[in-house]
């Protein structure tokens, strides 16, 4: 009797995964979660992305997306993993073989004492260092402000840095938030965490996204900071062009993994 209570439970839960991949799948039109947008007419200004390599073939299509575009600066947002006690802001100023906006980056420093250069702790960093390569590739002309960002903020400061940029920078300045979204769920649940991130994005809810945890996003504070920077350029169309999990990406329906949402702002 208990052995037929089990042989019922495994395939009930195979059935369900088999349900959420079909699901999925017809939501997207691809088991890996994208989507079959055409690539923006109008230029992008904001783009979240995922700083995992199991989402690498994501990224690249969105860069792909935009490639072309005359970005003079790019500013790329990401957490602070590994020293997340830092200072809110983390900058560098020197990274072999990137060019670094460091003209913008001093200035930035002299206007706000707060924020630290550390070459070593961005180098180390895969929410900045993943993207680099791919912007240099696609983008070979711009400048990069890298900002690491760990959770110790003040919603003031995040205001008056984003004011900064926006009188500093060209209006041809992409900003990236290098974020991955719900950790450590499986597919159904953390694919109904992204529609409920994408939701507040969409609406510009600073509340409901600084009172995230990990089961939404690994960094409410470098999302904030995006929407901050697109409100204040006046982008706020929001596409989204990716809600995926490793589980879509692998084929894997028991994997316990990390979701990603991509999407643009312009």
């Amino acid at each position: 009797m208990k052995r037929n209570s089990v042989l019922a439970m495994l395939v009930f839960f195979v059935f369900i995964s088999i349900l959420g991949v079909v699901y999925y799948k017809n939501q997207t039109g691809k088991i890996a979660g994208t989507s079959t947008e055409q690539p923006v007419v109008q230029q992008v200004s904001g783009i979240i992305l995922p700083h995992h390599n199991l989402a690498e073939e994501l990224i690249l299509s969105s860069f792909e997306k935009i490639k072309g575009e005359p970005y003079e600066y790019i500013v790329i947002f990401g957490p602070n993993h590994f020293v997340p006690e830092s200072p809110t802001f983390v900058s560098a100023d020197q990274i072999e073989h990137y060019p670094l906006a460091t003209n913008i980056i001093g200035k930035m420093r002299e206007t706000f004492p707060d924020v630290e250069v550390s070459n070593s702790l961005v180098e180390k960093e895969h929410s900045i260092m993943l993207h680099l390569p791919s912007l240099q590739t696609y983008f070979p002309h711009a400048k990069i402000i890298p900002l690491v960002i760990s959770p110790r903020y003040q919603r003031q400061d995040l205001r008056e840095k984003i004011n900064f940029l926006d009188a500093t920078l060209p209006k041809n300045t992409l900003y990236i938030a290098s974020v991955d979204f719900s950790h450590n769920m499986m597919l159904l649940e953390a694919m109904k965490k992204n529609e409920e991130s994408i939701k507040v994005i969409q609406n510009f809810d600073y509340q409901t996204l600084l009172s995230f945890q990990d089961d939404h996003t690994d960094s409410p504070v470098s999302l904030t900071l995006l929407l901050m920077a697109m409100e204040q350029r006046k982008k706020t169309h929001w596409e989204t062009w990716v809600s995926s999990h490793g589980a879509l990406l692998t084929g894997d329906q028991t994997v316990q993994g990390t979701s990603y949402v991509i999407g643009v702002f312009w």
